[in-house]
């Protein structure tokens, strides 16, 4: 990030709140932003921000603790938290009281008392495992069957010499994505019920004979597609991408536990050794599917079948709340004007209308210096984040959220 200069307000330095002297501050490399989202409704409130050069676990453990007792003064019930895999995400969970054991997974800790359930993003930990395949190449099965990068290469290869796609996207691109790494879509029609089905109708149907060991890639394609529909459905979705309720809970209860048992047991020759993925380093996007898994068993339990709530969406507890947007590399002085603009938007309403309860929250201001962190050390050892945290419907609001909001340790600008 540049720096930015502004009617004596200097922009793009690392900054916790309050004021600290420029000549003495490290340039800022990211944001890391605080987003309410509920699990019923259809606003989302950005809670915080904080111009960083990286942050070590102890100052995430301090913001994100700091965050949800914001949320419960204004009222709000915190059920769950979503960031993405880095290195310092992993140990705040750890230091939250999570244990990322893979033998005694826990994933779950305490504020206050309430139980919060950790996410990893599904469409980040998709294409870790996408990433993790195509440069290891063959994994193994609790039965033995092999899984092969090279089984989907001999598809495609198929398809472009009879010029013909067996009903699947499979394209070179999805083979060759590092120019294109961070599209979720490469790695999610990649690991398709397609490109499965498409594998197993050369083994069955046309009988070719390179095609004859590929059951074991093809049941990893399903599982991998069955779990990221789950981990992504939403209201109005079908099959396994329908919201998780009493009604399909048997059904996606059963296959969340197939899927965590398959992906417990998968292993990998790494120096003469077979070894299980979900232990070695270059494989933690399969352990972290499993944190998933666990922490959307524990929602449902803790929401729906104490009938807190009649449907989960896990789309909503997801990054794409706070990756959307069309500049997703602005300057910090930008990223400012985006964030302010989010506080004072007005929803423009209809006429002869009655406010609902799910429509965005009102507009606010942002006027006003915020408490500074004085808290958190500023020497950094780790990589960035987005958190998002996401909320059930609250019996009650004790304040105004907004307000409460306001008060969350970041630095805003006085109004003009």
């Amino acid at each position: 990030m540049k720096i930015e200069t502004k009617v004596e307000k200097t922009y793009g330095y690392v900054d916790y709140g309050g004021s600290v002297d420029s000549d003495c501050r490290e340039k800022c490399t990211d944001a890391l932003v605080f987003l309410v989202v509920p699990l019923h409704g259809k606003w989302k409130v950005p809670i915080g921000f904080f111009f960083i050069n990286k942050v070590t676990a102890d100052q995430k453990k301090f913001l994100l603790t700091q965050a949800i007792e914001l949320c419960f003064e204004a009222g709000l019930v915190v059920k769950a938290v979503t960031f993405d895999g880095c290195p310092a995400n992993i140990a705040m969970a750890k230091k939250l009281g999570c244990d990322l054991n893979p033998n005694n997974l826990k994933t779950v800790f305490k504020v206050q008392n309430n139980e919060i359930a950790i996410f990893l993003d599904p469409a980040h930990m998709t294409k870790l495992v996408r990433n993790s395949f195509e440069h290891y190449r063959e994994f193994k099965d609790a039965e033995g069957n092999n899984i092969k990068w090279n089984h989907i290469e001999m598809l495609h290869q198929l398809q472009e010499d009879e010029k013909f796609h067996a009903a699947n996207k499979l394209r070179s691109k999805h083979l060759f994505f590092l120019k294109n790494i961070m599209k979720v879509k490469l790695a999610t029609q990649l690991f398709s019920r397609s490109v499965s089905i498409a594998l197993q109708f050369c083994k069955n149907t046309l009988k070719i004979a390179q095609f004859q060991e590929i059951d074991g890639t093809a049941n990893m394609l399903l599982l991998l597609n069955d779990l990221f529909d789950i981990l992504d459905s939403k209201v109005h979705g079908y099959g396994l991408k329908k919201a998780l309720n009493a009604e399909n809970s048997q059904v996606v209860l059963s296959k969340l536990e197939w899927c965590k048992s398959v992906l417990m047991n998968l292993t990998t020759n790494l120096k003469n050794k077979q070894m299980r993925l979900i232990s070695t380093p270059p494989f933690t996007g399969f352990l972290e599917l499993c944190i998933c898994i666990e922490s959307a068993k524990f929602l449902f339990n803790d929401l729906i079948k104490n009938q807190r709530v009649p449907y989960i969406s896990f789309h909503r507890i997801s990054q794409d709340h706070i990756n959307n947007g069309a500049n997703n590399n602005p300057t910090p002085k930008q990223f400012y004007g985006i964030y302010r603009k989010m506080l004072v938007h007005k929803e423009l309403q209809e006429l002869n209308t009655v406010p609902n309860s799910s429509d965005p929250l009102p507009s606010t201001s942002s006027a006003g210096i915020i408490e500074s962190t004085s808290d958190v050390d500023k020497k950094c050892d780790s990589s960035k984040d987005d958190v998002c945290i996401s909320i059930p419907p609250a019996p009650k609001r004790q304040k105004s959220i907004v307000s409460s909001f306001e008060e969350i340790y970041a630095f805003l600008e006085k109004g003009d």
